[in-house]
């Protein structure tokens, strides 16, 4: 009897919408972009892409070796044991399709996730001297 039972798929009218989307995406030869503050996607070439990073990237940022620095303010304030070295992660654009004069100019902003721990360092280090001037400064 469990022998004889067979499986079908059942048309899902949804699966299919989503299941179309998909083959649709991954068989175009362009990079999808989301939007800044609305829902919308965009698909320029990936050497569009690659110029509008490419120019994000070098118009805020210097090549330099943030492990390195990072490595000798932590030795400098004695904690280099406890810190580790940033992630290797790549950094992408989304387009904000609401500024004026959009499709002529394409404005778009840089998101870098990488983040140092020195940061929360530096944080507490302020935090602690600003303490220690207001306590001065109440004496």
């Amino acid at each position: 009897m469990v022998e004889n039972i067979e499986f079908r798929n059942p048309p899902c009218p949804f699966q299919q919408k989503l299941r179309n989307g998909m083959r649709k995406t991954s068989s175009k030869e362009k990079v999808i972009v989301p939007a800044d503050k609305t829902k919308s996607l965009y698909a320029p070439s990936p050497d569009d892409y690659a110029k509008l990073l490419k120019d994000k990237i070098t118009q805020r940022y210097k090549v330099a070796g943030i492990n390195k620095e990072q490595n000798d303010i932590a030795s400098k304030l004695e904690f280099h044991d406890r810190v580790s070295h940033m992630g290797e992660r790549k950094a992408f654009i989304i387009i904000n399709d609401h500024k004026d004069n959009f499709p002529n100019k394409v404005p778009c902003r840089l998101i870098y996730p990488a983040k140092s721990e020195m940061g929360l360092v530096n944080k507490t280090i302020l935090r602690y001297e600003r303490k220690s001037e207001a306590r001065a400064a109440t004496k």
